[in-house]
């Protein structure tokens, strides 16, 4: 597989504005949307392979896997902290309830408190 991985002018417009999204004028200037968005995406970027990262030119060392993965965990606890409202789309939320409608409290938390889904963990 190593040698068909490519980066093709597709791929790398696709990291340019994953990267670098197109914002408002105004938010460009006056808001903290783009370093925000910067953290997120540097960690994916940071997943990429050694050899992934040096064909889009990008850094890349061993070193940087670790710091990446610790990253990774930090947003991912951040996130799972974040309302179930924020962080489901409403139809599985409708889902949830058709399946066991008791379980389920309006404002969509479980009715025993939030569970981490990867560990079963409260």
């Amino acid at each position: 597989m190593r040698p068909l991985l490519r980066v093709t002018p597709a791929a790398r417009e696709a990291l340019r504005l994953a990267v670098l999204p197109p914002l408002p004028g105004w938010a460009q200037l006056a808001s903290p949307l783009r370093p925000a968005w910067a953290g997120p995406v540097g960690c994916a970027v940071g997943m990429l392979p050694l050899r992934a990262r040096r064909l889009y030119g990008l850094p890349g060392c061993p070193a940087t896997d670790p710091l990446v993965t610790a990253q990774a965990r930090l947003l991912r606890r951040v996130a799972l902290r974040a309302p179930r409202s924020w962080r489901e789309r409403p139809h599985l939320a409708a889902a949830r309830r058709r399946h066991d409608p008791d379980l389920w409290t309006p404002n969509g938390e479980n009715a025993e408190g939030p569970v981490d889904q990867a560990s079963g963990l409260r």
